[in-house]
């Protein structure tokens, strides 16, 4: 026969402690992952403007191209060589400034404490920018480059 104890049992504070963060830490990783994985696309997406750029115009970057008198025109051999025509440099950027006026709406959005937010768009149009990207040659490292950069930015 078993006797029961006269004293109630009590809960250890460091076990009450632990099972608050265990109980706690799923629920801030659900909210933070879409912010951590709009971050990722938006990185990857200005990794991506960076290295269009550098490709279309021999610029370091975006910020060194703003500076370029013909921003809409590509201008390296390279370009010619992988086939980045103007119009194709042109909707790249078009698609990669709805891509940062999307991502800017979304980050908002969960800033604001949306638990659900609408990416069908984003995808859409990293997908569009992909398409476009099929139209370069391939087998070039630098275009292959790109392409995987935009590649990182599709939503999961």
């Amino acid at each position: 026969m078993t006797t029961m104890s006269k004293h109630p049992r009590r809960t250890s504070p460091l076990l009450a402690i632990v099972a608050a963060v265990l109980l706690l830490t799923p629920a801030c990783a659900n909210k933070t992952k879409p912010l951590q994985t709009i971050t990722i696309t938006h990185d990857a997406l200005a990794t991506a403007q960076d290295l269009e750029v550098n490709l279309c115009l021999g610029a370091a970057n975006t910020a060194a191209a703003a500076a370029l008198p013909a921003v809409n025109h590509c201008t390296t051999a390279l370009a010619r060589q992988i086939g980045l025509t103007d119009a194709i440099h042109q909707s790249i950027q078009s698609q990669l400034a709805t891509a940062f006026a999307l991502h800017k709406s979304i980050t908002q959005q969960l800033a604001n404490g949306a638990t659900k937010v609408d990416l069908a768009g984003l995808q859409a149009t990293i997908t569009a920018i992909l398409g476009e990207l099929a139209k370069l040659q391939a087998a070039n490292p630098q275009v292959a480059q790109l392409t995987t950069t935009v590649k990182g930015a599709q939503i999961r």
